[in-house]
């Protein structure tokens, strides 16, 4: 098998296509692999980063909807509006 990834490369690619730098599972995942487990991981965040759902397009760039994306709600959402804190 021809082994493409880049040892010194995963973190970089991970955050590319995930948009967040590995975790230690991800980590302990990655170490525990062989060869042919490392190059499948690769080749998934290759995958992941060509696919569309890692287009930032999809995105309307809206700060409230981020928030929200993310389950935290926005000022409205907690009563507080305008300048009255």
């Amino acid at each position: 098998m021809n082994y493409t990834f880049d040892e010194r490369e995963v973190s970089d690619l991970h955050k590319d296509a995930y948009g967040f730098r590995p975790s230690y599972d991800f980590w302990r995942e990655w170490e525990l692999s062989d060869m042919d487990g490392k190059q499948a991981i690769w080749d998934s965040m290759i995958d992941s980063l060509e696919s569309d759902d890692a287009d930032p397009g999809d995105m309307d760039g809206d700060h409230a909807s981020a928030l929200a994306s993310v389950g935290w709600g926005t000022d409205e959402d907690y009563g507080f509006a305008g300048d009255d804190w």
